[in-house]
């Protein structure tokens, strides 16, 4: 049975909008943890991108949605991808999920982890 997460749509200068984007920020990037024992299999069948015919989504949550389904975002998650790989390193899920999000701000810098 489909189901949905609705929130009301608080104006974007409130602090009531700047929690409900907060916990979808938090959400977001928590994510693929719950895709993980101990937690149910069923988080598996989640997909945030899919929309609701007749339904607008929450802005935060939407600006999140276009960033991961860029382009440009699946490049760099392609390049960091090689770059751990070639490290010769093993990382926890956390410590990946850091690192990229460092190797993201290294390239909108230009600049690649191993740059100074």
């Amino acid at each position: 049975m489909p189901q949905v997460l609705a929130v009301y749509n608080w104006p974007p200068e409130t602090e009531r909008y700047r929690r409900v984007a907060r916990f979808v920020d938090y959400l977001f990037k928590r994510f693929d943890q719950f895709k993980q024992p101990p937690f149910h299999p069923k988080w598996n069948e989640i997909n945030l991108g899919s929309s609701l015919p007749g339904w607008t989504r929450f802005r935060a949550a939407e600006e999140l949605v276009a960033a991961s389904h860029s382009p440009d975002a699946d490049n760099v998650k392609q390049q960091f991808d090689t770059w751990v790989k070639n490290s010769g390193h093993q990382f926890s899920d956390q410590e990946s999920r850091n690192l990229l999000e460092q190797f993201r701000s290294w390239m909108k810098q230009g600049k690649s982890p191993g740059d100074r």
